[in-house]
């Protein structure tokens, strides 16, 4: 079907309980109007792929947060002069994705005189944690 522009003119269908609605814009295709249609459906398959969707942005958002906080620790390292390397970088993200992602609930690391805890709060963000040591110690 076609509008009075003669453009095709495509009807977003819900893709798993198939309810069609009006067209409310100009869709580039059928598969982007059936996703306009499925995003605001209210059957319970299309509320299950929205919560997905929504989960997976979330957790895109979070990664994106965790790799920026580990490059500022990056820098607090620096200053301490202990290397955060290219290694210990890539260990301290897959940690905090596991962490993200349920696989587990927490880990600890030590290097030079840093110790860092990677976990997650009750509202579901990850806190890294890091404890910086001068060295000193006294025993009697």
């Amino acid at each position: 079907m076609t509008n009075e522009k003669g453009q095709a003119q495509y009807y977003p269908t819900c893709r798993y309980c198939g309810k069609q609605k009006f067209p409310t814009a100009e869709y580039e295709s059928q598969a982007v109007a059936d996703e306009a249609a499925t995003i605001t459906c209210d059957c319970y398959e299309a509320r299950q792929y929205q919560f997905e969707k929504e989960r997976k942005e979330e957790r895109d958002k979070n990664i994106i947060k965790l790799r920026q906080s580990i490059d500022d620790f990056a820098e607090y390292c620096d200053k301490r002069g202990a290397e955060l390397t290219e290694e210990i970088h890539n260990l301290l993200l897959g940690t905090g994705i596991a962490v993200l992602d349920g696989v587990i609930t927490s880990a600890s690391f030590k290097f030079s005189r840093l110790k860092v805890n990677i976990s997650q709060n009750n509202k579901g963000n990850i806190v890294i944690g890091f404890t910086y040591s001068d060295g000193a110690k006294v025993e009697v």
